[in-house]
């Protein structure tokens, strides 16, 4: 209920962009418990095939996806940055999604996704990603 209010306080405009984005969170994080990781991927694929005209920016598609995630339970990295890239992706932004590994200040080993586009992180960034070694995986 907290979500309907916050998408319904946000400028008219904006509501179907964090619709879209309230709704493509949630299919992925239920497609990563009920599919494998690639055939979820290969979905998205097909999905993300840009549109003939850009509608939102990339800064709005971000803004979006962080607006609507935190209330969402569960969500985590991994389904901003697939949601990122799909969104971004439709609108003709060039995107690679980045699964990392590293070590959290106790030494634990971590995961990490994020979605860069021309070479800079534009979700999932963490200031201290280069501190903590984060390594791509893919």
């Amino acid at each position: 209920m907290e979500l309907i209010r916050k998408i319904w306080s946000q400028q008219s405009s904006d509501r179907p962009l964090l619709l879209l984005a309230t709704l493509l969170l949630i299919t992925i994080k239920l497609g990563l418990k009920i599919m494998q990781f690639q055939t979820l991927q290969k979905l998205l694929e097909k999905i993300s095939q840009p549109q003939k005209t850009r509608k939102y920016t990339l800064y709005k598609i971000i803004w979006a996806i962080t607006m609507v995630s935190p209330d969402i339970p569960g969500v985590v990295c991994l389904q901003r940055a697939m949601a990122a890239q799909v969104l971004l992706r439709r609108q003709g932004y060039p995107t690679e999604l980045r699964l990392g590994v590293g070590k959290d200040n106790s030494g634990e080993m971590v995961f990490h996704a994020w979605v860069e586009s021309k070479g800079k992180v534009v979700i999932g960034g963490l200031g201290n990603m280069q501190n903590k070694g984060f390594k791509p995986l893919v």
